[in-house]
């Protein structure tokens, strides 16, 4: 099981007049079967975001492409063809 929890992370969305801030609070639990098509959903969005300028590569990093994500994955059994697709 996967349990994805993001506490007061606050976002700058730049599509909104005045530069607003949005502060949030998500927490996701996934459940094995499903914790690959989850990530590759994840990622597939993340890359979306960062291609049209939504979020930077610090924003990005901070959700999925960083050491401590790669270890989760792999303990949590995620596909080795998945976790190297997030790790490029």
């Amino acid at each position: 099981m996967l349990i994805l929890s993001l506490d007061g992370v606050i976002f700058e969305l730049k599509n909104i007049e005045g530069g607003q801030k949005l502060k949030m609070k998500l927490n996701i639990t996934i459940e094995d079967d499903e914790v690959e098509r989850f990530v590759l959903i994840l990622n597939s969005g993340l890359l979306f975001l960062l291609k049209n300028k939504i979020f930077n590569i610090e924003e990005v990093e901070n959700f999925l492409y960083n050491p401590y994500s790669m270890n989760r994955l792999k303990k949590l059994g995620v596909n080795d063809e998945v976790v190297d697709l997030i790790h490029e």
